[in-house]
C-alpha cells in the first residue's frame, strides 16, 4: 500500500503529511523526551543510521503532524506496520503540546482518513503498563482492552517468570487495578504490554 499525497489528512486545525528523512530531528527529539522509550544515541552516528532505516521502512506509515496556525511540528502519527493484520496507532507527540488537545484530533483524523482509503475500521494500541498517561488517553478515546502481549516475543517461558520476580517489588496500586481491567495475573504486566482496541463506526 502506498499512499503518496504531499497532505495526507488535515482539519482546520493540524495536518498530517507522510514523513520523509529530512524529518528525522523531530523523531530523535521526540524519543529523548518521552521517558518510557529508549533514548536515541546520538553521539552513535551508525546506530542512529539503523534507527532511522527502520523508522522510515516501507512497513511503517507515520505521518508528521503540523500546526496550521504556525507551521510548527508538534509530533507524528501512524502505523507501526502496515503488513500486519491487526494495525497498531503509534502516537507521539512533543511534551510541549501534551494535554491540549492535540492527541486525540491527530488520533481520529488519522483513523478516519484510513478508513476511508482503505476501508478498516478496527485499530489497535499498545501500551507499557506503567506509561498512566497513554492509558487514561486511548480509554478516554473509547479505546477498549484487548489482552496483553510479551514484551519480547520469542523466549523460553523461564525468561519471562525471571523478569517477573526481578521486578514483582515494582508492583502498585495501579498495576493491580489495571491486571484487573485486563484479566490477568499482576505480575504479568511486569513481562507483557497491554493492547487497546477501537473499531469505527
Amino acid at each position: 500500500m502506498v499512499f503518496t499525497e504531499d497532505i495526507f489528512a488535515e482539519d482546520d486545525v493540524i495536518y498530517l503529511n507522510r514523513f520523509s528523512e529530512e524529518d528525522d530531528g523531530l523523531y530523535f527529539r521526540i524519543m529523548q523526551e518521552d521517558p518510557f522509550c529508549p533514548s536515541p544515541p546520538m553521539d552513535r552516528p551508525d546506530i542512529l543510521k539503523l534507527w532511522r532505516d527502520d523508522f522510515l521502512s516501507e512497513r511503517r506509515f507515520y505521518c508528521m503532524v503540523t500546526r496550521k496556525i504556525d507551521g510548527k511540528p508538534m509530533g507524528y502519527c501512524g502505523i507501526n506496520d502496515i503488513n500486519k493484520n491487526d494495525w497498531e496507532i503509534a502516537v507521539m507527540l512533543l511534551n510541549d503540546y501534551q494535554g491540549k488537545g492535540y492527541g486525540r484530533r491527530m488520533t481520529m483524523l488519522l483513523m478516519e482518513r484510513l478508513a476511508d482509503l482503505t476501508g478498516r475500521k478496527e485499530y489497535f494500541a499498545l501500551v507499557e503498563p506503567k506509561n498512566i498517561n497513554s492509558h487514561l488517553f486511548f480509554r478516554c478515546f473509547g479505546f477498549a482492552p484487548a489482552g496483553v502481549f510479551k514484551l519480547v516475543e520469542g523466549m523460553p517461558d523461564s525468561f519471562y517468570k525471571q523478569v517477573e520476580d526481578e521486578n514483582i517489588s515494582s508492583l502498585d496500586d495501579w498495576t493491580f487495578q489495571l491486571a484487573k481491567q485486563f484479566c490477568v495475573e499482576p505480575r504479568i504486566l511486569l513481562s507483557h504490554v497491554t493492547r487497546y482496541k477501537k473499531t469505527l463506526f
